[in-house]
């Protein structure tokens, strides 16, 4: 398993793709469940409403993508419950060669929350895929002492006193400190 952690804004997060999708086009499929087999799919990262904006408290539960080149056919699962009722869903699991990104971002005016990219698979297009991002994350991205990567206005938040975090609910001494 490989992952990048990365603390950015929705200005460091569009950047940071665009340097991503020069060297080719890349597919966003919003990953996790759904009553219907229809998940919204994206060619720029760019385009993804509320880039930069957390959806939970917690950057564990925040919205995902699973990402992959634009070719590559995304499958999806369906789950019968015992209701009787559909679940549709996309994970990685079926679908290997991708990579899941959780952009993370701001969950209030004074918190913004982890985000990271990462695999669990072992095929080729997967592992391609993570080091086109961790090699821009690391050229874009400062790296802090316990690993986690800092966009430049994810900085300025933290040095404005802002909480650069995993989860609202957790202790402000977890929190990401300036060096």
């Amino acid at each position: 398993m490989s992952q990048s952690q990365f603390f950015a804004t929705k200005e460091d997060l569009v950047n940071l793709l665009r340097a991503i999708e020069i060297k080719g086009s890349l597919k966003y499929v919003s990953a996790g469940r759904s009553l219907t087999p229809d998940f919204e799919c994206f060619s720029r990262g760019e385009d993804i409403p509320k880039l930069g904006i957390a959806t939970f408290a917690s950057s564990s539960n925040c919205d995902g993508f699973l990402v992959s080149e634009p070719g590559v056919e995304t499958k999806v699962g369906l789950v019968n419950q015992s209701n009787g009722i559909k679940n549709y869903y996309i994970n990685q699991l079926i679908n290997p060669d991708t990579v899941v990104f959780w952009p993370g971002g701001m969950w209030t005016q004074d918190i913004l929350l982890m985000g990271s990219v990462g695999t669990a698979s072992d095929s080729e297009a997967s592992r391609r895929l993570m080091r086109r991002f961790h090699t821009t994350i690391e050229k874009y991205f400062a790296r802090t002492r316990n690993g986690y990567y800092v966009g430049p206005a994810a900085r300025k938040l933290l040095e404005s006193g802002k909480r650069l975090t995993i989860a609202e609910q957790s202790p402000p001494e977890f929190d990401l400190k300036l060096p």
